[in-house]
């Protein structure tokens, strides 16, 4: 699928979603069910695609991707108010939907690996598994960090076609991971201290 095939059906798609969840706001106790299974349709359509874009390497990239595109495309908040619990049924929407999403995949995943029964498919035993040589925790630390930077910044060029995409951009309260200049945009993934277990966040943010 070529880029801009890819961007028109993520952008269709994020726009069918507010649609169908300001419906769900006026939905009565009859149709409201109906009317949530279709949003989440749409937002397991919407990981497919994104999904495209992360290389399947960056699910945690995945909701806050969601949540910029659509904050993007929904109309001024003065008339989103008009709408009573929009913001509210969008978020429930949003997060029940990729928790959903990532299951599914997770499951599919396990369906497609090999038995483990210590045979292959064909009967014939396994051989073991050799130990690998173990890195060290800030070694570690350190490459993870470093992959999770290099697939936002990918997902960021995917989705922000033709923006210029500044990496450590200066700002007052120090360095941000990229910055879009035009939009005025900017994403920060936050290295964890090291020695400790804190997980890595990313966070969009308007300068």
């Amino acid at each position: 699928m070529s880029n801009s095939r890819l961007e028109k059906d993520i952008l269709e798609r994020v726009d069918r979603l507010i649609e169908e969840v300001i419906e769900l706001g006026r939905a009565g106790e009859e149709s409201f069910q109906e009317n949530k299974r279709r949003c989440l349709e749409t937002v397991a359509e919407l990981g497919d695609l994104l999904m495209v874009i992360l290389e399947r390497k960056g699910e945690e990239y995945l909701k806050p991707l969601l949540k910029q595109l659509i904050a993007q495309r929904i109309p001024d908040k003065s008339v989103l108010a008009s709408f009573g619990s929009f913001p509210e049924h969008l978020e429930a929407v949003i997060e029940e939907g990729i928790e959903l999403y990532l299951g599914s995949l997770k499951q599919g995943e396990a369906e497609l690996q090999a038995p483990s029964s210590g045979e292959n498919p064909e009967g014939v035993p396994a051989e073991p598994d050799l130990p690998l040589p173990e890195e060290s925790g800030e070694e570690g630390t350190r490459r993870g960090f470093e992959a999770s930077l290099e697939a936002l910044k990918v997902a960021l060029v995917q989705a922000y076609l033709g923006e210029e995409i500044i990496a450590g951009y200066p700002t007052r309260v120090g360095r941000i991971s990229f910055y879009l200049p035009r939009l005025r945009l900017g994403f920060e993934l936050e290295s964890p201290p090291l020695k400790t277990g804190v997980r890595n966040s990313t966070a969009a943010r308007r300068e």
